[in-house]
């Protein structure tokens, strides 16, 4: 067959394209040369880190006469501690109409790791037309059983000539190798997908180049308790808080260089972080007293199996099947066995009925200022029989399986609908969910300047929750409170003493001890000019996950600031 030189152009064109794309941390997938099919996948930051979601890039050259469907199973294995593991799979489909191209954006949810990687964390499976083999690992992260001081991820222009230089200082002082290295400029316009970071380093003059995309993607990270450190040779800019994160500066040398030894200082600098917050959910969380942990009846399940082997056993063999009637005996064995089965199933489900039950706490930090909120929702369960355990998860929210099962969990997503795991039948199971969504709540204080005069403040709330207590420290060291405050009505607060509020939100709310005590901003002691309001009864604010749940105990603590109300 006559070949066109145009198409061996565009052969030599796709063949360098696909070669820069697989050196910058990315692979080929193995497809048959005489399909003219080039499948190209890359992840945004290389190594792929667990606790969140990973950005992979994945492009597809059809070269092929006909339309394809590809399907691209990735799977995110790994363990909490021996004799316990987590598997999350994940499923996307790629279509591509005959000679065209294109590239595909893949959100991967990564398994929840908090005692470091086991083995590969994120592997491809990628099946459909031209595919010999479609199997291919990710790089995984080095773990090398050193301190772990929280994960990073690094921008290519800044680390690339001294990655191997800031590998070698991390081993020398023993400390985990716990970062990444990518393009954020290239990271689609999602939070998720730096969520398994607790930084994000970048060079000077990257973030007014990133996309408007990107740049609010990076915000809303910051929001749910990252840190952006902007790094330049210029004069240092002021720390900046935003939600639960905040964004600051680093200096560089005239080149551009880093001087690793201060920045490792300030990787390992004292903050609250999630990677070292989830930590929290191995030490006996949730509380025995908060979730009782299951326990099976022993005596009525020893007392059915003891009838049941006596009226299989003896009494089918001397009663219902005598010498006289012995060939009943190929009979009656079934069917004394499937009664059996019916009475030991009806006895499990008595004892433990279906569904389950179990509560949630949500921290909910209000963002006047960008019309938004950030919500930490950590959730515990025990459950029953479970006749299903898939459920619809709201697109703007991320959700980790936490380590408190003792047993084996595969997980699966597609798109928002989650299904295997996530939820097990008889069993304690506690997950931790995140979001950023759009909200006109706040609080408004109605009377700064006399609050700063000493007067008691005035609030507003348009919160849609009934809140049984809100908190205010104002600048003059004085704490003042309001009780049922409801959505739309004018408030105004009396004094409290510092002691007996900080009293009231351990008892009610932080006493599960799981880790929003440790990411609460200000909290203790009461940070000044923030509203710290608590609703025992926030069942409208949760994320909802699976319907089967009855949830007997929602409540939030929401905190607003005073000073930047629009």
């Amino acid at each position: 067959m006559k070949k066109h030189p145009g198409h061996a152009l565009l052969l030599v064109a796709l063949l360098v394209s696909a070669s820069v794309f697989a050196t910058a941390g990315g692979f080929q997938i193995d497809t048959d040369p005489q399909s003219g099919i080039t499948i190209v996948v890359q992840a945004v930051f290389n190594p792929p880190e667990p606790n969140g979601s990973a950005a992979v890039r994945v492009r597809i050259n059809n070269g092929s006469r006909a339309d394809g469907q590809w399907i691209l199973n990735f799977q995110s294995p790994g363990g909490y501690r021996p004799g316990r593991s987590q598997n999350v799979n994940s499923k996307f489909s790629a279509r591509v109409a005959a000679g065209s191209e294109r590239e595909f954006e893949c959100l991967v949810p990564m398994q929840t790791s908090v005692d470091g990687g086991y083995g590969s964390l994120l592997s491809l499976n990628c099946s459909g037309p031209g595919v010999r083999n479609g199997e291919h690992p990710f790089p995984s992260p080095s773990r090398s059983g050193g301190r772990n001081i929280g994960t990073a991820g690094f921008s290519e222009k800044l680390i690339a000539r001294q990655q191997e230089d800031l590998k070698a200082a991390l081993k020398a002082k023993g400390i985990e190798e716990n970062f990444s290295v990518g393009d954020p400029a290239r990271i689609p316009a999602d939070w998720r997908v730096l969520s398994a970071f607790d930084q994000l380093w970048i060079a000077d003059g990257e973030w007014d180049a990133f996309p408007a995309g990107v740049r609010l993607a990076i915000g809303q990270w910051v929001a749910t308790g990252g840190e952006l450190i902007k790094c330049s040779s210029g004069a240092a800019g002021a720390d900046e808080k935003s939600g639960l994160g905040e964004v600051s500066s680093f200096p560089t040398a005239a080149d551009g260089s880093l001087d690793l030894e201060q920045l490792i200082k300030r990787m390992e600098r004292p903050g609250s972080t999630f990677r070292k917050s989830l930590g929290s959910y191995t030490k006996g969380w949730p509380d025995k007293a908060w979730i009782p942990p299951y326990s099976a009846n022993a005596p009525l399940l020893i007392l059915v199996i003891i009838l049941f082997g006596a009226v299989v056993g003896p009494i089918n063999f001397f009663m219902f099947a005598g010498k006289e009637k012995r060939a009943r005996i190929f009979w009656t064995t079934p069917l004394i066995s499937i009664v059996g089965t019916l009475v030991i199933g009806i006895t499990i489900f008595a004892q433990d009925g279906f569904g389950g039950w179990g509560k949630r706490l949500a921290l909910i930090v209000i963002q006047p200022e960008h019309h938004s909120e950030v919500v930490v929702q950590e959730q515990a369960s025990k459950t029953g029989v479970l006749l299903a355990s898939g459920f619809v998860l709201d697109p703007a929210a991320m959700i980790r399986q936490l380590p408190t099962t003792q047993r084996t969990v595969n997980c699966s997503v597609a798109g928002n609908e989650y299904a295997g795991d996530w939820f097990q039948s008889r069993s304690v199971q506690g997950q931790l969910i995140t979001a950023v969504r759009p909200s006109r709540a706040k609080i408004q204080l109605l009377n700064a300047e006399e609050v700063a005069a000493g007067k008691p403040p005035r609030i507003l709330s348009q919160i849609d929750a009934q809140l049984d207590r809100v908190y205010l420290r104002t600048v003059g060291e004085k704490v003042f409170r309001a009780d049922d405050v409801g959505p739309g009505h004018e408030v105004t607060m009396r004094p409290e003493a510092l002691k007996d509020a900080k009293s009231t939100l351990d008892k009610e709310f932080f006493q599960a001890d799981g880790p929003l005590s440790q990411v609460a901003p200000g909290y203790p002691p009461l940070e000044k000019e923030i509203f710290y309001a608590l609703s025992k009864s926030a069942g409208g604010a949760m994320i909802p996950t699976l319907e089967a749940i009855r949830w007997t105990d929602d409540r939030a603590v929401y905190i607003c600031p005073t000073n930047r109300n629009p």
